[in-house]
This record gives structure tokens, C-alpha cells and sequence, in this order.
């Protein structure tokens, strides 16, 4: 993965800018300078002093840049926040999104869905054995007549959704049919269908989402794998704020992303401070 660059065009402009305001600053004090009473040495002392002056401001920035943890974002009036934490350990009353592939498969044995996934822990940390029964039943009771059979698939299920599926379950978790598989039951999308997708997300949460907040993993930042072309994990969370901008969906509510610590590294909040200020 990329390693993210914190030193970029976004925060380059927002220096310049700092610099703007202090050169305009010194332009009023400067007539009041005497500084043909400075011999010089002091002259330099004094330009230095001014460069001393703008490094530091660039390394407070550098730093503030680089160490924030989390960013609130401002898109179609809807509070957009970003950070690091546990989807599947949220207690609030929020809907909690969480990717699924479009079969809504929910057998966890690592080789149709490997319990490192969202999809496997999710299943894991509320279904036992014996309850995966009742999920896949609920499942199939609310998607009634929205999926087509794929009868050549011979392992796991054979009804497949349309990309952007959704289907709420218990304990306050909307699972969404996120993923393609293909015959050795891999994980794909192109880039087209990861957009559509998310696209068709925000139309079925508008539908089932009863003003609640939202939150979401950073979907397709795992083992997702993008046919034409690798998305970064920054491509990936501006992809999913650029869908819901032009998504017919505006929420009263907070909507989340969280990131696990290992992607934090590799995503610019600051870059997204400054294109969507709340």
C-alpha cells in the first residue's frame, strides 16, 4: 500500500495561506521598523529570525497534520465524521453497516468467509452454530424476490443480490451485499461496481434508516480485490464521501466511518479537513 504523503498540494496551499495573513502582517508593522538604524548583522539577525518563525509554523502544522486522529466533515448539511475504532463493538442505537458478499453467505470456515473479515467476525461475535439457521432464514424472508438464482455455484448459497442490497438484522446491523465472487469464491469489484454499489447504498439506507445515525467500516479497504486497477485506502474514503454527495440521500444524522488503526497511516484526514469544512 501507498504510504500516505501528509506533505501534499492541500497542505502546501493551507501554508501559503498562513504565510499570506504573516507577510501582510509584517507589511503594516514594517514602515514602523527603523531599519535604517540596523547595521547588518542585525538586519540578517532579524530576516533569520523571521524564517525561524515561519519553519516553526510549518512544523506545528506538519504535526497537527499528521497526528489527527479523527476529522468531522460538513456534506449537505450532514455531519460526516472519521475515525479510528470498532464498528463491531458500537453500543449507540445507530444503524451499523456491514459488507457482505451478494450471496449473503454466512458460513465462516476461511474459505468462503474467512473469520479475519468484518463479514466472518460479525457472524461469529452473534451467531452460534445453531442461530445461523435463523439469520440465513431472516435473510431470505426480507430479500424475498429481490435476488436471481445462480444454480452452477456449488458452494454456499445460490441466491445472488444485486449489488447495494440491503437487509437489517438484529442487534441494530444492516447488512450489505458488498462483493462479487468469483468460482474460487474470491472477493472483486471493478471500480464501476464498487461506485454503483455505493450508490445503491445510500438509496436503500435512505429507505430503512429512520433518521438514525449511520456508521460504516471503510468498505473495500480489506481483502476486496478491484479488477481495473487497486484503489488506496484514501481513494477508497474519498470514494465513499463523493458517493453520498451525490447520492439522493441526506441524513438529519451523524454518519460515521471508522478505520482500523493499521489504515490510519495510510488515509489524510487533514486533506479532507480542508475540502469539506464543517
Amino acid at each position: 500500500m501507498k504510504k500516505m504523503r501528509i506533505v501534499n498540494g492541500i497542505f502546501l496551499k493551507k501554508y501559503l495561506e498562513i504565510i499570506a495573513y504573516f507577510l501582510a502582517l509584517f507589511s503594516i508593522i514594517i514602515p514602523f521598523i527603523p531599519w535604517k538604524d540596523y547595521i547588518v548583522w542585525q538586519r540578517v539577525v532579524a530576516i533569520l529570525v523571521m524564517l525561524v518563525i515561519l519553519a516553526i509554523v510549518f512544523l506545528v502544522l506538519y504535526l497537527l497534520a499528521k497526528k489527527m486522529s479523527h476529522v468531522t466533515l460538513k456534506i449537505k448539511n450532514t455531519k460526516f465524521t472519521i475515525e479510528a475504532g470498532d464498528l463491531l463493538s458500537s453500543e449507540n442505537e445507530a444503524l451499523k453497516v456491514i459488507p457482505f458478499n451478494e450471496y449473503f453467505d454466512t458460513v465462516v470456515d476461511n474459505n468462503i468467509i474467512s473469520e479475519n473479515t468484518l463479514h466472518g467476525q460479525f457472524i461469529n461475535k452473534f451467531y452460534n452454530h445453531s442461530q445461523i439457521a435463523i439469520l440465513d432464514q431472516e435473510i431470505a424472508d426480507k430479500l424475498q424476490g429481490q435476488g436471481a438464482v445462480n444454480a452452477s455455484r456449488v458452494v454456499g448459497k445460490k441466491i445472488r443480490y444485486p449489488l447495494g442490497t440491503i437487509v437489517e438484522v438484529s442487534h441494530g446491523y444492516a447488512l450489505l451485499s458488498f462483493s462479487k465472487f468469483n468460482s474460487k469464491n474470491e472477493a472483486y469489484l471493478t471500480r464501476e461496481e464498487f461506485f454503483d454499489c455505493l450508490l445503491s447504498m445510500w438509496k436503500n439506507l435512505k429507505r430503512i434508516n429512520s433518521n438514525r445515525a449511520i456508521i460504516l467500516p471503510m468498505m473495500g479497504a480489506g481483502i476486496l480485490r478491484i479488477n481495473n486497477g487497486a484503489l488506496s485506502k484514501q481513494e477508497i474514503l474519498e470514494t465513499i464521501i463523493y458517493s453520498y454527495l451525490i447520492s439522493g440521500f441526506n441524513s438529519n444524522n451523524e454518519i460515521k466511518i471508522l478505520i482500523d488503526e493499521k489504515s490510519r497511516k495510510d488515509v489524510d484526514l487533514y486533506k479532507l479537513s480542508v475540502q469539506y469544512k464543517a
